[in-house]
């Protein structure tokens, strides 16, 4: 029997050096050199380093504590612009806000002092995702934002010749969701142009050159540049409709007021606006320009006892009634030469030269002068083009009345042509405005007798606060495309 033997198993041992210990990630704010070194997985390029962070497209695309913002690095390029998420103060201003500089908003970006927001593709109401010319750090570079929503065009169906007979038939396609429809005829040789026809989706003709009926929605004409409203009236079968709209247009002697001379041209732009539904009621921007004469100045403080005066009896008599509110107002100086301003020659041309768009695009240029010798007040159109300047018909024109309170309730009477309201009644023609619940004065009536003198828009208004406005005709006025809808918080 052979004896048991135990197994004996050596092993050696040897010390080895232990692995590296597992780096933990950067933080955002970290230095790095790497993107799989931060949490976030982003190394994000800053002056002649980098840290970590997370790239966004907009508020969605980061922390309910943080915002998306600019980051600009110290390279001049403009690819160097990128948006990063970066800690927000609870008590910075959201888009819409005023502002005074960059750090009192959300987004860090403040322009023209309200705050905006960097966007993608989507905005909340009352605001368009669009692209904003932007100067930082030195540079000049473009970034898309929420902006409020203006006025903007969104087709020009131009240029388009015309024979004596007008135009081809022209076409647009119109959405479903249309509070508005504005088109727009704008001729660089200063032909009197108008629409000759006007058909909607539907079949109805809202106006066209037969004198012997009147027009549904009328357009107006003008030298230069004119405009249609849709609607101009409160007749149901007028509201926009989806679908497709057709229309000819015209070029005429710029002499005679009406259309009487039809000359063959061209017109360089066909523009239609399409103007959503508002939820809110809106503001309107004002570039007031004073003649020497009136004794006022661009430094003319809009706080100040004139001003109060001229602005007040606006607010009361028009912006009231529509729950709308000013804007923007802006003061210029208008040259000693136009003090008194002869004719209508004259007014387009102060329009043409002077006129600006303001802040947002969209502001009406009003020129007081201290004499008119042909009218008190001159509309360039019914409505004014709205978006663009430096036309015969962009502003109005309206004579220093000697009392600021009521220089302000003729320029309300003006601003309601220039928004799309034309007078109640024209006595000397007997022609009455499409808008069924104004009163109507019959021709021949004492004009104090007359069931809308105390309208706004009758022609022979008295200067006091007692006129008002119709449901139908604010309604018209709270579709226009002058009007944007009042700054909020996104």
């Amino acid at each position: 029997m052979r004896p048991a033997f135990a197994s004996l198993v050596i092993i050696s041992l040897a010390c080895v050096p232990a692995a590296p210990p597992i780096p933990a990630l950067l933080a955002d704010g970290s230095a790095c050199t790497l993107d799989a070194a931060c949490v976030s997985g982003e190394c994000i390029a800053e002056g002649s380093g980098a840290r970590c962070g997370r790239r966004c497209a907009d508020d969605l695309g980061c922390a309910d504590t943080e915002a998306c913002r600019l980051h600009l690095s110290t390279a001049p390029a403009t690819s160097d612009v990128e948006r990063v998420c970066q800690t927000a103060s609870a008590t910075t201003a959201k888009a819409g806000a005023a502002c005074r500089s960059d750090g009192d908003c959300h987004s860090g970006l403040c322009e023209e002092g309200r705050c905006l927001a960097l966007c993608s593709d989507h905005c909340g109401p009352g605001y368009r995702c669009l692209d904003t010319t932007l100067e930082r750090a030195g540079r000049t570079f473009t970034a898309a934002t929420c902006a409020l929503r203006l006025a903007d065009y969104s087709l020009d169906l131009g240029p388009v010749e015309t024979t004596i007979d007008g135009s081809p038939e022209l076409s647009f396609e119109a959405p479903g969701d249309s509070g508005s429809i504005t088109i727009v005829l704008d001729d660089a040789e200063g032909l009197r142009v108008a629409a000759r026809s006007l058909i909607n989706p539907g079949g109805v003709t809202l106006l066209d050159t037969d004198p012997a009926t009147p027009d549904l929605n009328p357009g107006s004409n003008y030298p230069g540049t004119a405009s249609v409203l849709i609607p101009s009236t409160d007749r149901p079968e007028v509201r926009p409709s989806a679908g497709r709209w057709r229309l000819t247009v015209g070029t005429y002697d710029p002499t005679p007021f009406d259309l009487s001379q039809p000359v063959p041209g061209r017109i360089e732009h066909v523009l239609v606006i399409f103007e959503p539904e508002a939820e809110a009621r809106g503001k309107l921007d004002l570039i007031l320009h004073f003649a020497p004469a009136t004794g006022l100045r661009s430094t003319t403080p809009t706080t100040g006892p004139q001003l109060s005066q001229l602005l007040g009896s606006v607010k009361r008599l028009l912006l009231g009634p529509l729950g709308a509110e000013l804007g923007t107002v802006e003061t210029r100086a208008l040259a000693a030469t136009h003090n008194r301003v002869e004719d209508g020659d004259e007014t387009r041309a102060i329009c043409l030269e002077s006129s600006e768009l303001g802040p947002r695009g969209a502001s009406v240029n009003v020129f007081i002068v201290e004499a008119l010798d042909y009218t008190r007040g001159h509309a360039g159109g019914i409505p004014g083009p709205p978006g663009l300047a430096h036309t015969r018909a962009s502003g109005i024109v309206i004579q220093h009345l000697g009392d600021w309170g009521d220089t302000g309730i003729l320029l309300a009477h003006e601003l309601g042509h220039f928004l799309g309201l034309r007078h109640t009644s024209e006595l000397a023609e007997g022609i009455t405005d499409p808008i069924m619940d104004t009163p109507e004065c019959p021709r021949g009536t004492e004009i104090s007798a007359c069931p809308d003198y105390r309208n706004l828009m009758f022609p022979s208004f008295p200067l006091s606060d007692s006129l008002s406005l119709t449901a139908g005709q604010i309604g018209i006025l709270r579709r226009s495309p002058w009007l944007y809808e009042v700054p909020r918080e996104l």
